[in-house]
């Protein structure tokens, strides 16, 4: 059963000079985590706020549990909100500040004190319940606003604004691990904006990739790294991020050939078919770092060329490498450490059916 569904939605600012979010269409199922991800100022963050009712929105319908709420205030949306910032009452203890939506609505106390000590178990954060928010840390204070957020068992989304960008890394993981057991254990339906990929894929069923105010694409962490549908989700998914390959496709013998600087690549029955459907010339192709293997493989489905190692970095449990061929930059990565030196000449082999080939003047997928 859908939960949120945002119908042609737009936002404007400054009259329609400043177009934040673009006709905008998905829909968020009961029970999912969605995340927002994107470079900042491509709207996700508009989009959330006008899902929160903190925003108008411009032209469209968003829809919450089934009801059109584009002139409900905030109150009557029935969502909860953490963002970025703690927004805590500095007199209130941990225990009040958790409370304190659940009081607004006079719940019996006995009922208050049930469902905050179970949230706070589950962020635990159970033994500082008495302190105020002058005596704790950062990770914490930011364990509480979430956990003020995701108190309210009947609310219709869990709306969650870059929650844990401005923590260090060890905070970070910790309290993304803590959300996502949250949401497994509950059930919420939660909107998370983020400009990290890594949180998006840790956190999302599904992710929204946003650019420009335009969805890009709406999928499974799954689906977005494995079928980018176009050269920005394929750059902004994945850590290294995917190799560019300037390429143009000529036939030879009735069997068609992508050709780079560095390699001429035979295309499959199955690759070619929408090349020559669309008659297409300029190509990018698309292939990961890790989908490199660093000496040659004599198989029918690998392809090999040489280039000269200009830069290794060791980084923890795999190794980036950094490459020359021809006219292109390259990178690889390789699971634990490897002898390589500047300079060097590598044969490096790749599957050509792990390639991903994209138009280059429009940036759409055509495999």
């Amino acid at each position: 059963m859908e939960k949120l569904r945002l119908e042609n939605v737009w936002k404007y600012y400054r009259g329609k000079e400043i177009q934040a979010v673009k006709d905008l269409n998905l829909v968020c199922e009961d029970g999912e985590c969605l995340a927002f991800l994107g470079p900042s100022g491509c709207g996700k963050t508009s989009t959330l706020r006008m899902i929160a009712g903190l925003e108008s929105i411009s032209e469209g319908s968003i829809y919450i549990g089934g009801k059109r709420v584009n002139d409900f205030p905030p109150q009557r949306r029935n969502v909860a909100m953490a963002f970025e910032d703690y927004a805590l009452y500095p007199p209130l203890t941990v225990f009040e500040n958790i409370a304190f939506p659940l009081q607004a609505k006079a719940l019996p106390s006995k009922k208050i004190k049930t469902r905050v000590q179970r949230v706070a178990e589950v962020l635990r954060i159970a033994d500082i319940l008495d302190k105020t928010p002058s005596e704790l840390s950062g990770g914490q204070q930011q364990r509480i606003s979430l956990a003020r957020a995701l108190v309210k068992e009947d609310v219709e989304l869990v709306l969650m604004d870059e929650p844990i960008s401005h923590l260090d890394t060890t905070l970070k993981n910790e309290i993304r691990t803590e959300i996502k057991r949250f949401h497994v254990e509950l059930g919420n339906t939660i909107v998370y904006v983020t400009h990290d990929q890594l949180e998006a894929m840790a956190l999302g069923d599904k992710i929204a990739v946003m650019n420009l105010g335009v969805l890009q694409q709406l999928g499974t962490p799954e689906e977005l790294y494995d079928r980018p549908t176009n050269l920005f989700v394929a750059g902004f998914i994945g850590e290294p991020p995917m190799n560019f390959i300037n390429s143009t496709v000529f036939s030879e013998n009735e069997k068609l050939y992508l050709q780079s600087s560095c390699f001429r690549l035979p295309l499959s029955p199955q690759q070619a078919k929408p090349l020559k459907e669309n008659d297409i010339g300029e190509l990018v192709i698309g292939i990961r770092p890790g989908d490199f293997e660093p000496s040659r493989i004599d198989a029918p489905d690998f392809l090999s060329f040489s280039g000269d190692v200009y830069a290794v970095e060791p980084v923890g449990d795999i190794t980036v490498t950094y490459l020359s061929a021809g006219e292109e930059r390259l990178l690889m990565t390789v699971l634990g450490t490897v002898d390589l030196k500047e300079g060097e000449n590598l044969v490096l082999s790749f599957s050509t059916e792990h390639i991903h080939i994209f138009d280059k003047s429009s940036g759409r997928a055509i495999n």
